[in-house]
């Protein structure tokens, strides 16, 4: 290059770290809420208040939990009309969970108290909303003395002995649950912070930066019917989609307004 001499007006490619988004078909995206609760270190997941990818329903199941309660766990019947219907796998699909167990929790008074029964090494607690980083079972070490899992097609937490003594009949164990009185439109609304804080809707505009994807088609089961939720998008989203146009020359005609969700 040292010895080449251009004239006129030319060009060349360049390298970048930048990937162009990729607009294949629908890109839908719904926000509500996921039982999450039941994710293993969840905390570090990444799944809260921001896009997630998912492909299929073990897919969902282990990224952000499933549950047949569609009415406190919204973004469920979304992976349910996507991944288990007789058509097979419509998706990818992206979901924005609101639901985080940190602040959505019940107080510490209100802890269940309950006596388990093991048989064979085993036993198991009925419940969508137990968070599974709070139990805990009497004078025994979790990942020492048992190993705490999810069944989702009987909705239970399967607890089996995995130490040098197998445990056998009746042991203490105490557990916190999600608690909904919390969760309104505000937060499914969400926004971002000053600070940079990402939620709810306003989460939206992580899509591209982390997903290299441009929304076509936005849900929020359980929620789309209330006014306010209906109409952000219009008035907080569209003002940020329309900047990333003119930067990335993505157009506006790709992003629409909130669908009501009538499956």
């Amino acid at each position: 290059m040292a010895n080449e001499y251009l004239y006129g007006a030319y060009g060349r490619l360049g390298q970048t770290i930048a990937r162009n988004a990729v607009q294949a078909g629908t890109v839908p995206v719904y926000v509500g809420t996921a039982p999450v609760n039941l994710i293993k270190g969840y905390k570090s997941r990444g799944i809260i208040n921001t896009p997630v990818k998912l492909t299929n329903l073990p897919n969902a199941q282990q990224t952000i939990g499933y549950s047949n309660d569609w009415g406190r766990f919204s973004l469920c019947e979304a992976v349910s009309a996507h991944f288990d219907n007789v058509l097979g796998n419509i998706g990818p699909v992206y979901v924005i969970n609101v639901l985080d167990p940190d602040t959505n929790r019940k107080a510490s008074k209100d802890v269940v108290n309950i006596s388990l029964t093991f048989s064979n090494g085993q036993a198991v607690i009925k419940s969508d909303t137990i968070i599974l980083d709070t139990l805990a079972l009497e004078g025994l070490v979790e990942d020492t003395d048992y190993a705490v899992d999810y069944n989702y097609a009987n909705g239970t937490v399967v607890i089996k002995s995995i130490g040098t003594n197998r445990i056998e009949g009746s042991v203490a164990a105490s557990y916190l649950e999600v608690d909904f009185e919390g969760i309104d439109a505000d937060m499914v609304i969400g926004g971002v912070t000053a600070g940079g804080e990402y939620s709810g809707l306003g989460a939206l505009l992580l899509l591209y930066q982390e997903q290299y994807q441009v929304c076509n088609l936005l849900m929020a089961p359980g929620w789309s019917h209330i006014p306010n939720v209906y109409n952000t998008p219009l008035v907080c989203i569209m003002p940020c989609w329309q900047h990333r146009s003119r930067s990335t020359g993505i157009g506006m005609r790709l992003f629409l307004r909130i669908f009501h969700w009538n499956p």
